[in-house]
């Protein structure tokens, strides 16, 4: 993995409840490739992707998820939205969509 001082380790994209502190869902870091082939790649940009796979047994159940820079998106927003499912993101580098 890059940035790391020994390329040795895995990286998962998880999904936390902030209350109790419990992981509930996940999604590993396979690289380029695999990740293009997994649900949702193949409609949407991969930050969006991975956050509707990590959250899908929430979808159509009108819960309400709070993501880092990493998943806030416009687009993020919208997908989640169109399955019953919301959202409070900081946006920081995807920022299309948003008034200059």
């Amino acid at each position: 993995m890059l940035r790391k001082p020994i390329p040795v380790g895995f990286c998962v994209r998880t999904l936390c409840d902030e209350v109790g502190g419990f992981l509930l869902n996940g999604d590993f870091v396979e690289g380029t490739a695999a990740d293009s082939k997994k649900e949702f790649a193949d409609k949407y940009k991969p930050h969006t992707a991975v956050t509707l796979r990590v959250t899908k047994p929430y979808h159509h159940k009108s819960k309400i998820i709070i993501g880092d820079a990493y998943f806030g998106s416009l687009s993020t927003a919208i997908a989640l939205a169109k399955v019953g499912t919301y959202c409070v993101m900081n946006v920081k580098l995807a920022s299309a969509g948003f008034p200059k």
